[in-house]
């Protein structure tokens, strides 16, 4: 760090973050914002794929992609999630795209055996790229709860595939997602679905006007 002629930093947080413990090297960092791939562009499942992640053609889910990670926030999200009654969720599914350590995964599922049980709970295991485009683009919604990002490219990816977006409002989320997503200010789980219902219709509202 000390003999780099210049930093780049993936966003403003990451910048302020090294400012804070290098203060002379801040003349010295460019921001340098991520991007999605060309390949994110609205692609259908392929009937392979739904029967790895559990879903049909038919389908309504939620969705999120990430490293099983604590700072990933996961389980607050599938326990705000199952709060909701069933006659609520109208058969929305809640799918999850992991990727991680084995045996992190395998931590992960027996810490959360009784709720990954629940018919509503789908996980989806060593997805590609190609997979995950085809997953967000017949996704409801794209659901980031994380309490710490540097960036935070699947946020990029799934509003490149035009989805909602509902993020923790913590380090690089706001930057990234800007005025187009829809953050939680803390993790109750009344909170969490509160904003998810009300920025659906929201969204929804918006996408309607802009079609007319």
């Amino acid at each position: 760090v000390h003999r780099a002629s210049m930093l780049l930093a993936p966003s403003h947080f990451v910048a302020e973050t090294i400012v804070e413990r290098y203060p002379h090297l801040a003349s010295h960092i460019r921001i340098t914002p991520l991007a999605a791939g060309n390949e994110f562009k609205p692609t259908p499942a392929t009937n392979e794929l739904r029967e790895r992640a559990g879903i049909t053609s038919e389908s309504r889910y939620l969705l999120f992609i990430g490293r099983v990670d604590d700072r990933k926030n996961i389980e607050r999200m599938l326990r705000a999630f199952l709060s909701i009654p069933e006659s609520t969720r109208a058969n929305t599914l809640f799918v999850l795209g992991l990727s991680g350590l084995r045996e992190d995964i395998a931590a992960f599922k027996q810490r959360n055996e009784r709720m990954l049980r629940s018919a509503a709970i789908k996980t989806v295991y060593s997805l590609t790229t190609t997979d995950i485009v085809m997953l967000m683009s017949e996704a409801r919604a794209f659901v980031f709860a994380s309490l710490a990002e540097g960036f935070g490219l699947p946020v990029v990816e799934a509003m490149s595939l035009g989805k909602p977006c509902f993020l923790s409002d913590c380090t690089s989320l706001p930057e990234v997602g800007g005025k187009e997503a829809f953050y939680w200010s803390s993790f109750d789980a009344h909170h969490i679905v509160e904003v998810v219902q009300k920025g659906l219709i929201n969204f929804d509202a918006n996408k309607t006007k802009r079609s007319i």
